[in-house]
């Protein structure tokens, strides 16, 4: 027993002492310095690979070694790509023919992000940051080859700090972060916002700037490519609430594919100037046509609905569909489905319950298939009496009651 028990703590301990060591070398790892991050590959928003993008040991404190493992949609290696380069930050991945597009930001800095420098050493160092510095384009084959690559300058910001001294920053995350997406047969589209300016830039597949052109300011945007062209699905909110509706706008923009010539914006509203919620801004993959799906506000609402509450009252009329064919009048083929439509009679009542179910419909996402068909993916609500809630309530009213009657006692005078 002695001799078994012995054997068993042996045992244990030896058990720890690897988790421990096991433990060092991970902890080892991050003390060094060493991240991985993990990305979708996509083309024409269809998932055909991972991406292993690894900062390895530092070489000096503006630069570093970095790997990159290719795999496929099974998680097979396909290729490994070792390079040097200063402060990186993986944004986007997206794959065009043989040809992968990473975008970085890219920073010169010793710590990244910003540095204390003299006022003497301002004009030489401020202009070295920002020939190093900006949103940083690379190109490799499935191969595992580093064949392009492109910096597109990023204007430093510069702050006092002191007055013998100034503080030089580089942006490591933008207000309106990087959208890419592939061009079949022609390249790429990137789409990026800081505060002073917002930028679409299409790479052709040699890894140059064919265009760019300057973006109107909204609160949010969505880049997408169709047959028809690049468009950025806009919106704006209002300044007092972002749920206003009244304050609430949305439009699509265009750009032809040659030279990035801006075609007329297409306003998300109805023939009754109700606007819409969007839910569905992408492309049919089998006829690449630009796809628009979502709900239409119900434009007597102040609000936005945005609880369950909300929702009981009626903020929509309906559903809609735009397919985009071309970007003429006549492109445009537009179907509405309204809650009192003779067609949905029996189905859906005024504030959009449907009536069979007695349950009100909470809208999640929206596709279409190939046939043509749209699909909305919702999640059933009903509207119960909370028992418990109203128990309590009665059976804490006589409670309640004479405290009511001492205090109005107390306030009101004796005549």
């Amino acid at each position: 027993m002695k001799k078994s028990a012995l054997y068993s703590i042996l045992f244990i301990l030896c058990i720890l002492s690897f988790k421990s060591k096991a433990q060092s070398r991970v902890f080892k790892q991050v003390n060094e310095g060493i991240e991985t991050k993990v990305v979708d590959i996509r083309q024409d928003n269809q998932l055909v690979g991972y991406l292993v993008f690894t900062q390895l040991e530092k070489i000096s404190m503006d630069s570093g070694n970095y790997r990159i493992t290719i795999l496929d949609e099974n998680l097979n290696d396909i290729g490994v790509v070792n390079f040097r380069d200063l402060n990186l930050e993986l944004q986007a991945v997206s794959l065009e023919g043989e040809q992968i597009c990473l975008v970085y930001l890219r920073s010169g800095m010793e710590n990244g992000t910003s540095t204390a420098i003299t006022v003497d050493q301002y004009e030489d160092l401020s202009k070295k940051y920002k020939k190093e510095s900006g949103i940083y384009i690379q190109y490799i084959n499935l191969e595992g080859k580093i064949t392009n690559s492109l910096l597109i300058p990023e204007e430093s910001q510069v702050k006092d700090w002191l007055s013998t001294k100034k503080r030089i920053y580089m942006r490591k995350n933008l207000p309106h972060a990087i959208q890419l997406k592939n061009v079949p047969d022609k390249g790429f589209t990137i789409f990026y916002g800081i505060p002073e300016k917002r930028k679409l830039c299409f790479i052709d597949n040699s890894c140059k700037i064919a265009w760019d052109v300057n973006v109107k300011k909204y609160d949010d945007y969505v880049l997408e490519t169709a047959n028809t062209g690049v468009h950025l699905l806009c919106a704006s909110y209002g300044l007092k609430s972002k749920f206003e509706l009244n304050s609430y706008n949305s439009e699509v923009l265009s750009y032809d594919f040659e030279e990035g010539k801006s075609l007329k914006p297409i306003p998300l509203k109805d023939n009754k100037q109700n606007k819409f919620r969007i839910l569905a801004f992408s492309k049919n993959p089998v006829t690449n046509q630009l796809i628009i799906n979502g709900l239409i506000y119900n434009s007597e609402k102040k609000y936005m609905p945005i609880s369950a509450r909300s929702h009981f009252k009626g903020p929509y009329l309906g559903a809609f569909s735009i397919e985009i064919n071309q970007m003429e009048k006549n492109g445009f083929k537009s179907k509405y489905s309204y809650w009192l439509d003779d067609k949905n009679l029996g189905y859906f009542d005024r504030k959009g319950r449907i009536i069979e179910l007695k349950a009100y419909p909470y809208f999640h996402s929206s596709f279409n298939d190939n046939a043509g068909n749209d699909y909305f993916a919702t999640t059933l609500m009903k509207r119960k009496i909370r028992f418990g809630a109203v128990a309590f309530g009665v059976l804490g009213s006589p409670l309640l009651l004479p405290t009511v009657v001492m205090f109005m006692r107390q306030v009101i005078p004796k005549p």
